[in-house]
């Protein structure tokens, strides 16, 4: 199975960095966007936005991968991807490289 980052656009406003898609064996995923604060990065899964029932605005996952462990090698690897793109948004410290799967 073939994964790939595309599309990676740099955007910076608040937490953003970028925004991205991910392409597994031909099929993409668009919606993704790499965030960074206080030193922490990560990838967040495209989302829909819907209004909760006291007013506000919450947002709920369209893409997602349940078991944590497999959650964190993803986030691992698409820093990883986003870097090689786009050294720019890296962090200084860097993860490990433990395998997606």
């Amino acid at each position: 199975m073939s994964w790939e980052i595309t599309d990676f656009e740099k955007k910076q406003k608040n937490t953003l960095q970028g925004l991205f898609a991910v392409e597994i064996d031909g099929m993409k995923i668009k919606g993704w966007s790499v965030r960074s604060k206080d030193g922490d990065r990560w990838v967040n899964p495209p989302a829909t936005a819907f209004k909760k029932d006291d007013g506000t605005t919450g947002y709920a996952k369209i893409v997602y991968i349940e078991e944590k462990v497999r959650w964190h090698k993803f986030q691992d690897w698409a820093l990883s991807e986003i870097d090689k793109l786009a050294p720019a948004t890296a962090d200084p410290v860097q993860g490990d490289d433990r395998s997606l799967f």
